[in-house]
């Protein structure tokens, strides 16, 4: 159906932005016919938003986290595509080895209710809090030590962008978009889609070498900050306006 729609749509527009390289070549390829109307701007982000200094311990503080706690944030919508599922059965088994681990679910949806019961079932309650939809997202990301993003698939992630900016060392998995906004082994890690063991060995490698870890946050702020802010954002879609 929404193949047919941007069929038809696409003969009425003068221009067509893909948030990525892989959305404009899926598009091309699933449509067809709009090769010369397509252009790439990629998601942007405020990175001074996520960069402004904050009390750190008091947002932990605030969400009961000791100040011993290793806590790794998740921006998504509970749906299949962002693949929760896969991150829960990784961290089963990791926190016998590192009791201090802790995961922020930030976001909610259709699969909330499997999520809970999936959690209590994986013996992960005392390790993993569900805060729903939240205004303060730059202040949650500013209180974690690292991201994962377990999608199936995506276009370009802003939330992925979002703890780019926030300076967190990030484990996702090597799906279109995110593949352009991240670098393997100097932004983070990038898995396999459904992937529990390679999930598993990446936090393993995060959570015993936290001096990289750290590195690779940084060298991540730097390529948002680069490619992804709201500058190279704005300019681009004025200049395909004007064009």
């Amino acid at each position: 159906m929404y193949r047919e729609l941007y069929r038809f749509g696409s003969r009425w527009v003068d221009g067509i932005v893909a948030v990525s390289d892989e959305v404009q070549a899926s598009f091309q390829r699933e449509v067809g016919g709009c090769a010369g109307k397509t252009t790439v701007i990629c998601n942007g982000v405020d990175v001074d938003r996520y960069r402004r200094g904050l009390d750190r311990e008091a947002v932990r503080a605030r969400l009961g986290i000791a100040g011993s706690t290793f806590v790794i944030g998740v921006v998504a919508t509970f749906k299949t595509q962002k693949g929760h599922a896969y991150l829960l059965e990784a961290a089963a088994s990791l926190v016998r080895r590192f009791p201090q681990l802790h995961f922020l679910f930030v976001g909610d949806g259709e699969l909330r209710e499997d999520l809970l019961r999936r959690t209590r079932a994986l013996d992960l309650e005392a390790h993993l809090d569900f805060l729903g939809i939240r205004n303060d997202v730059p202040e949650l990301l500013g209180a974690c030590d690292a991201f994962v993003l377990p999608s199936l698939w995506e276009g370009l992630p802003v939330a992925l962008l979002e703890a780019m900016a926030a300076g967190l060392p990030i484990i996702a998995t090597a799906v279109d978009g995110t593949k352009q906004a991240m670098v393997h082994a100097e932004t983070g890690w990038l898995v396999a889609p459904r992937s529990v063991s390679e999930l598993e060995q990446a936090l393993i490698e995060l959570l015993t070498d936290q001096r990289r870890a750290r590195a690779m946050g940084t060298a991540a702020q730097r390529r948002v900050s680069a490619l992804f802010g709201t500058e190279p954002y704005v300019a681009k879609h004025l200049a395909l306006y004007c064009r």
